[in-house]
This record gives structure tokens, C-alpha cells and sequence, in this order.
């Protein structure tokens, strides 16, 4: 990560290949970075597709919920949401937070889409309105007919 101390401010003494250099040294050095992000990302992803051994307040909270723990067809992922869900019972509201985001009722993205739904009445209803619109269309034709920037009418006064 980048700071104080290792940054070296670039001034015209440093010539086109010393920056040359140095702009590949970033470049590696971010291509490194990125490759053990992903790494680390997909490693996560496998974790939650393990079977987890299912301990005795694991069973316990699959039967609260309505689930049979000895199907074995539990992954980690499916015993992190149950976890998420008994913590929202318990009344977490951090936990509620995630919970309805993860199921899409996020507050802020029920808001987001309940406007581009309104959006897009709104254009629906313009589109299927009694015609003003095209009639305004049609009179911008006739009052502009010259091509002028000033309507005919006005001119002719």
C-alpha cells in the first residue's frame, strides 16, 4: 500500500525512461495485487461449497428453521444464512440489515427501483397521452416554418 515513505514524487528530472520504468514497476506490482485478490476470492467461493461437519447447535438451529440436518445436503453457504437468519430472530438489527439486502429488499434498493418503475409509467404515459405532445410536435413544424429562431407570427408583427 502506498504512503509517505515510498512514494517517490515525480519532478523533469526523471527522464522518459526512467518513468518508462517506474510506470512498469506499477503495473506488474497492481497485476500482482489483482491476481491475489482473485485468488483469494475464488478460494472463499470454493469454502462456501464445503460440506460442513454439523455441529450439535448447527442441527439444532436447521430444526428450528424447518430443515432435516441429516440430509447432508447442507453446503457452508446454506449454515452461514442460518446463522444470519438466527441472528435476526435474536433481534441483531446489523444482521436484519444484511439479510434483507442479501434477499433484495435493501431500503435503499426497494427506493432506487420503486423510482425507474415511476420512470418509466411516466414515459409509458406520455407515450399514450390524448396527443399533445405530437400536436406541439407538429405546431413547433408550422409556427418555425421559415427554419428562423423566432416564430412566423412573431415576425409578422
Amino acid at each position: 500500500m502506498a504512503n509517505e515513505q515510498n512514494l517517490k514524487p515525480f519532478d523533469s528530472s526523471q527522464n522518459r525512461e526512467e518513468a518508462k520504468k517506474n510506470g512498469k514497476k506499477g503495473g506488474v506490482a497492481s497485476g500482482a495485487a489483482r491476481r491475489k485478490k482473485g485468488a483469494a476470492r475464488k478460494m472463499l467461493m470454493e469454502v462456501l461449497a464445503f460440506k460442513p461437519v454439523i455441529t450439535p447447535a448447527l442441527r439444532n438451529g436447521i430444526v428450528q428453521l424447518g430443515g432435516d440436518p441429516d440430509t447432508g445436503e447442507y453446503t457452508t453457504e446454506m449454515l452461514m444464512q442460518i446463522a444470519l437468519a438466527q441472528k435476526v430472530m435474536k433481534g441483531d438489527t446489523k444482521a436484519y440489515e444484511l439479510y434483507m439486502k442479501t434477499i433484495g429488499e435493501d431500503p435503499a434498493t426497494v427506493l432506487e427501483e420503486r423510482k425507474l418503475q415511476l420512470e418509466k409509467e411516466a414515459v409509458k404515459a406520455i407515450r399514450n397521452s390524448d396527443g399533445f405532445m405530437e400536436a406541439m410536435n407538429g405546431m413547433a413544424g408550422e409556427v418555425f416554418a421559415d427554419g428562423g429562431d423566432t416564430p412566423d407570427a412573431v415576425e409578422d408583427e
